[in-house]
């Protein structure tokens, strides 16, 4: 009985950790301050490679320095992440930004309200490589395996 209940609360937990993660579980207060995105491009290489997955603190009222990573629309809504190379003033702060990666500044300026966040953490590529599987189908079919077949255990190691 004991195995059944710790295979329960196993199931429960990863599952839990797979729905958040895929964005499909309610996440406490504090957490839905922050998005896990996912670095499509290499215009920010070397410090963000293709498929990283980055933390962005989406508290947008907040202002920049030269030098941040932030994450903002673009005008035809892709979420772009770049970093802060100059700040000005025309009644309203805005932001230049540039891609490491690019040779020259991104065309428009970007304002505070095309700000999503700024980026606060930098996954390792093992570690991508693991959350990417977990945001997977692949991965709900093989929590749901591993509890079958712990339960299919537990169940037989009772008989016995």
């Amino acid at each position: 009985m004991r195995k059944i209940l710790l295979a329960a609360v196993f199931f429960s937990i990863a599952s839990y950790v797979f729905f958040a993660l895929s964005g499909l579980a309610p996440l406490p207060p504090d957490f839905n301050r922050y998005s896990l995105l996912t670095v499509k491009t290499g215009s920010m290489k070397p410090a963000l490679s293709t498929n990283a997955v980055i933390v962005v603190d989406k508290q947008r009222n907040t202002l920049f320095n030269t030098g941040d990573i932030i994450t903002f629309h673009a005008g035809d809504g892709r979420l772009i992440t770049h970093r802060i190379v100059a700040a000005g003033f025309d009644g309203d702060v805005y932001y230049i930004t540039k891609g490491d990666a690019n040779r020259s500044s991104d065309l428009q300026p970007v304002r505070r309200y095309d700000i999503f966040g700024r980026v606060i953490f930098v996954t390792p590529a093992f570690l991508a490589l693991f959350i990417h599987f977990l945001r997977s189908p692949a991965a709900l079919y093989t929590l749901l395996g591993l509890f079958l077949i712990m339960l299919v255990r537990s169940a037989s190691a009772l008989r016995s």
